[in-house]
């Protein structure tokens, strides 16, 4: 019995995690293979000014994105500083942490109640209580949204005035 619990929790640790280790775009040609029409994007100037909208298309050099109901509005590369886009976060990180807690207390708690020595005590809590905290992980994971930045012109940094670039 105890080593069909290890090895659950051995399976749930050493889950597949997938990484993100792609580079901002430093051409517009380069935006073209990672931005998608219709992606909520905010476009920093090089005067400083932020604009929110929507992905519209690369034509050229330019750079159209849908700001308002009237039609895109077109930037040139080298008007363009950074362009971040919002990206959500991954329910798989929330689900694996929050199995891995719930059944910890589950565990705490099964070594606790096996004093009433109720056959498999133990792991109905480790289940039960995995259960209910990967549902827990997932729904906090699901509140988790960052901008993810896409395409940035080479030469001077970036001040950020943002959240982190983690915004909830």
């Amino acid at each position: 019995m105890i080593k069909t619990i290890v090895a659950v929790f051995l399976i749930a640790i050493g889950g597949a995690v997938r990484a993100e280790a792609q580079d901002a775009a430093r051409t517009a040609s380069e935006l073209g293979t990672v931005a998608r029409y219709g992606d909520r994007i905010w476009l920093l100037d090089i005067d400083g000014r932020e604009v929110r909208g929507l992905f519209y298309k690369i034509s050229g050099l330019d750079v159209e994105v849908s700001v308002t109901r009237r039609g895109p509005l077109a930037w040139s590369e080298s008007e363009i500083r950074r362009i971040r886009r919002r990206v959500d976060d991954s329910l798989r990180n929330g689900a694996r942490n929050g199995f891995i807690v719930g059944g910890a207390l589950g565990l705490i708690q099964g070594l606790y109640l096996r004093k009433t020595h109720i056959r498999g005590i133990v792991p109905l809590t480790i289940g039960l209580h995995a259960g209910l905290g990967m549902s827990f992980g997932i729904g906090l994971d699901s509140l988790v949204t960052r901008r993810q930045v896409i395409f940035e012109r080479p030469g001077e940094p970036v001040a950020t005035s943002d959240c982190s670039n983690r915004c909830y």
